[in-house]
């Protein structure tokens, strides 16, 4: 399964990116938002990861291999393959084009959506019930209440998949 993050353009692209600011991965200080898809600079050709203090992904000199990647791309490239969408921002105009673009492709079986945040996957959910849907957050709290409580099998989820986050990455 792709996971993968979405930011929308100022002109409506949604993009792929685990940032908004574009300052770690082009060196440049704007929000994604701010700038149309044909204003967004170029990714550098080193990009320090995060969550391995030191190491770097070292991507193409090319530049056209340097742009970021649109939403649409990925699933025309990859359109049997799962795909984990994290909606970045609660942003309902990119929430409404990636339930359209999941329309489009024919992914609603195989797409799975939402955020670390129950605000947003509560959006995500209402605006396209058919996607699959990942625990927010204050959910995983929640089940886990109703496990040891015995409620479990008595609640109806309507999320579908459980995200387990590596302790790694925010140290």
């Amino acid at each position: 399964m792709l996971e993968l993050d979405c930011h929308l353009t100022k002109d409506g692209e949604v993009v792929i990116s685990h940032d908004d600011n574009l300052q770690r991965s082009t060196g440049y200080n704007y929000s994604i938002s701010q700038l149309t898809y044909k204003e967004l600079p170029l990714l550098k050709t080193e990009i320090p990861l995060d969550f391995i203090p030191g190491r770097s992904f070292v991507g193409s000199e090319d530049p056209k291999e340097r742009r970021f990647t649109l939403l649409r791309d990925v699933f025309q490239e990859f359109p049997g393959i799962p795909i984990n969408i994290d909606i970045k921002v609660d942003d309902d105009n990119l929430i409404r084009k990636v339930s359209d673009l999941i329309k489009q492709y024919h992914r609603e079986e195989i797409t799975v959506w939402g955020n670390f945040s129950d605000v947003i996957t509560r959006k995500c959910y209402s605006e396209n019930p058919r996607v699959n849907l990942l625990f927010s957050m204050w959910r995983v709290v929640n089940l886990v209440a109703l496990l040891y409580s015995g409620l479990l099998p008595f609640v109806p989820l309507k999320e579908t998949h459980l995200e387990i986050f590596l302790p790694s990455i925010y140290s």
